[in-house]
């Protein structure tokens, strides 16, 4: 469904969304080092074809 009407955005709602704005972030963080590590290791691994990253390492599901 798609609404063409602006709305404003309760005190409330703008809170939680903030907050789940930083967790994400904190997510994003935390993997951030990892995630480099690893395309790091599969750009210098023998036999990597492409040099690109494993896009497996993005699809984990957070806690």
């Amino acid at each position: 469904m798609l609404d063409h009407v602006p709305r404003d955005l309760a005190e409330d709602g703008a809170f939680t969304l903030k907050t789940l704005a930083r967790q994400a972030m904190a997510q994003l963080e935390l993997r951030a080092p990892s995630a480099i590590s690893a395309i790091s290791s599969s750009r210098t691994s023998v036999g990597a074809s492409s040099g690109l990253p494993d896009m497996r390492l993005f699809s984990r599901p957070m806690l």
